[in-house]
């Protein structure tokens, strides 16, 4: 799976409307690492609300609950992502189209993938070929790109033959097709591929990170995480190296602190590479709404800013926290907790992802 594929499936939950970026591309980062086996899966986006009765199962299927963990959208998608603009993308019959909030389809199935409106445009694929729709279904630009992200102020990357570059939204190719890789902007940068490594560029195509990582991640309260010699560090817009590469594995900045690995232990550093919480930890996640997921042994649980385990670790997987409850699981299915800990939608799902507009995916 590349960082491409889980970057786009993340768009598709439309996290970037409600989530800081640094905080989309640490769930990137974590996903990469549960698909390698590391970490369990973390999310959500819900209010709380008292423990609801099991809703009618449909082994497999993709459906919407509300609020007191009801099923507002019948379990009938074969996929199923979080709502945007008061549309989400569908799976029926094979294709992708778009239904409301009330269930009803209002863009008909018919595109190989789909994706969330970003700057009032969705990227689609039909055809082999990746275009941009409007909400009305309609395109705006045409099927032609062999790849294409979402568009981010103003510029999506696109891929015409085996090279990457940037349009607007008048279609117009204003940064050239010339990169191995590219992906979409944060904090006035993006990240691209040269030779085989990564730096980053400005909205203008130049080069303001050297081409020289072997990976990288986007830029997050003004730093930039990147992995030279199998170690990462942090570099700051000026490409100048305030972190050197140390850790084994990092997540981005986010509300001052990021959490990194050093000889199997996680904990928390500042920006001026000094620990907030010591590397003590078998795994951790980072902070939402003042917890952390934290790994002790084979469990999950949640520490505060102090290091602290205030929601012991009794938990199969646990996600973030957002809007106060977090998705956890129990003894192989999901429910969700609220910040003190309390089971307030009983475990019964699949999976169970982030409250958008009301409404969560969850598949049975």
């Amino acid at each position: 799976m590349t960082i491409r594929y889980i970057i786009l499936r993340i768009k598709k939950h439309k996290i970037e409307r409600l989530w800081p970026r640094w905080r989309i591309w640490s769930l990137v980062i974590f996903s990469l690492s549960l698909c390698l086996g590391v970490f369990p899966a973390f999310n959500g986006y819900v209010h709380a609300r008292p423990a609801a009765t099991p809703v009618t199962q449909v082994q497999g299927q993709w459906g919407f609950i509300d609020y007191r963990g009801k099923l507002a959208i019948p379990a009938q998608f074969e996929d199923a992502y979080s709502f945007s603009s008061g549309l989400a993308a569908v799976k029926v019959k094979g294709s992708y189209g778009y239904i409301n909030l009330q269930g009803k389809l209002r863009i008909k199935p018919e595109f190989e993938q789909a994706y969330p409106f970003s700057d009032g445009l969705a990227h689609v694929k039909t055809a082999g070929k990746f275009g941009f729709i409007r909400p009305n279904g309609k395109f705006a630009i045409n099927p032609q790109f062999n790849g294409a992200g979402a568009f981010v102020d103003g510029l999506a990357p696109v891929k015409q033959g085996d090279k990457w570059g940037y349009i607007r939204k008048n279609q117009k190719l204003v940064i050239p097709l010339q990169f191995q890789e590219a992906q979409e902007f944060s904090e006035g940068a993006a990240a691209v591929k040269v030779r085989d490594q990564w730096g980053f560029i400005n909205s203008n195509g130049r080069l303001i990170v050297p081409a020289r990582y072997q990976a990288v991640y986007p830029f997050s309260e003004g730093l930039a995480a990147v992995q030279a010699n199998g170690k990462w560090g942090f570099v700051n817009r000026d490409g100048r190296v305030v972190i050197q590469p140390d850790y084994g594995a990092v997540y981005n900045f986010g509300d001052g602190v990021a959490a990194v690995e050093k000889e199997g232990k996680w904990g928390f550093i500042n920006k001026g590479n000094r620990p907030e919480i010591p590397l003590q930890f078998d795994k951790v996640a980072p902070f939402s709404e003042g917890l952390a997921v934290v790994q002790q042994g084979s469990r999950y649980g949640y520490m505060n800013r102090t290091g602290r385990v205030v929601i012991p670790s009794r938990f199969d997987a646990a996600y973030f926290f957002v809007s106060g409850l977090a998705p956890v699981m129990q003894s192989g299915k999901y429910g969700f907790i609220d910040t003190s800990g309390q089971m307030v939608i009983n475990p019964q799902f699949a999976s169970a992802f982030y409250f958008y507009e009301g409404l969560a995916r969850v598949q049975f």
